[in-house]
């Protein structure tokens, strides 16, 4: 019984692009996308974001309660954790959708604060009262910087043209439990941080 020949592959980068050939030449193709993929994302990143986020969640979740995690801007910080590591184009989209216009203003209104004494909304008022610890408001001000790493990994994975639809069912719901379940407005005296329905909707 005749054998047939033996073929080998040979692997290589091409343009940028893993490449496999075929000793024989029968075949030559690219393989999979997404061992393509792989490592576009530093290690150091990916740790130090986590850590932060490690640090931010027990801080936030004593001071202004879990329900703090309603707001958009919070639910994009956790969910980067996750889109870090996952190199997730679709999860990173859908937080640049959600968070980065409206943090862009969050910016634009800290910098008018602190350079013309003035704020464009007053969002960031907070940022500067003596009465909340500075090492809290210095956490807070992912706030100003998450927008731009978002915008930057949306760049680096792609995006990803489900996104809006997603976020979009993701935002519905959000709003809904907020509605329904956030404590109702106005906060009590006694705990003046604590996030009530009317700004857990607005966030």
């Amino acid at each position: 019984m005749a054998r047939s020949p033996a073929r080998t592959v040979a692997v290589g980068v091409e343009g940028g692009r893993v490449t496999a050939t075929f000793k024989n030449g029968l075949l030559r193709s690219t393989l999979a996308e997404e061992l393509a993929r792989l490592g576009r994302l530093q290690l150091w990143l990916k740790v130090a974001y986590s850590a932060y986020v490690a640090i931010v969640v027990p801080c936030y979740w004593v001071t202004y309660t879990p329900w703090n995690f309603l707001y958009f801007c919070d639910i994009a910080m956790l969910t980067t954790a996750p889109a870090l590591w996952l190199e997730s184009s679709l999860l990173v989209s859908m937080q640049t959708i959600s968070i980065a216009m409206p943090q862009l203003l969050w910016v634009v209104d800290l910098l008018c604060r602190l350079m013309l004494g003035i704020h464009v909304t007053g969002v960031t008022a907070y940022m500067l009262d003596p009465s909340l610890s500075l090492p809290l408001r210095l956490l807070s001000s992912f706030h100003g910087w998450l927008p731009f790493l978002l915008l930057w990994l949306t760049w680096r994975l792609g995006y990803d043209s489900r996104a809006f639809a997603a976020q979009s069912v993701v935002a519905v719901v959000v709003l809904l439990v907020s509605y329904a379940f956030a404590p109702a407005p106005p906060p009590s005296p006694s705990a003046p941080t604590r996030p009530s329905t009317s700004t857990t909707c607005m966030g």
